[in-house]
């Protein structure tokens, strides 16, 4: 979760988890997961949903975004709960238009929802390469 540790920001992006250590710092060898790949961390960099405002969180996404436009794979976890969406209904609401706007008009970059499974995925392939 970012402000956890120093090496875990809002910028972080998802890493592959060392044995050694949880935190992005790590390298080789890695934990691997079920699937024989390695487990891949995906921070919370959006920070806690109830704890920031919508602009803080806007903040965050364009910070993702420069860093893609830059050329490196990023991704935002937007760490909504269930428990307490109700009550910031109109925070998310807000973000999530805003993420909608992003994707129809930003031509720079690709942004996309995905789910935790399909953002491991993606960086596999990546880190592959």
């Amino acid at each position: 979760m970012s402000g956890w540790d120093k090496s875990v920001s809002v910028r972080s992006a998802p890493y592959r988890v060392a044995q050694k250590t949880i935190l992005p710092t790590g390298s080789a060898p890695f934990i691997k997961a079920a699937d024989g790949q390695p487990l891949v961390e995906i921070p919370q960099n959006a920070k806690i949903d109830w704890m920031v405002s919508a602009g803080d969180m806007k903040r965050i996404i364009g910070l993702h975004v420069e860093k893609a436009k830059a050329g490196q794979s990023t991704a935002v976890c937007l760490a909504i709960h269930e428990g307490s969406a109700h009550e910031h209904f109109k925070k998310y609401d807000e973000v999530l238009d805003h993420v909608d706007r992003l994707i129809r008009e930003n031509k720079a970059v690709t942004l996309r929802y995905a789910t935790v499974s399909a953002v491991r995925d993606q960086f596999l392939r990546l880190w592959q390469k």
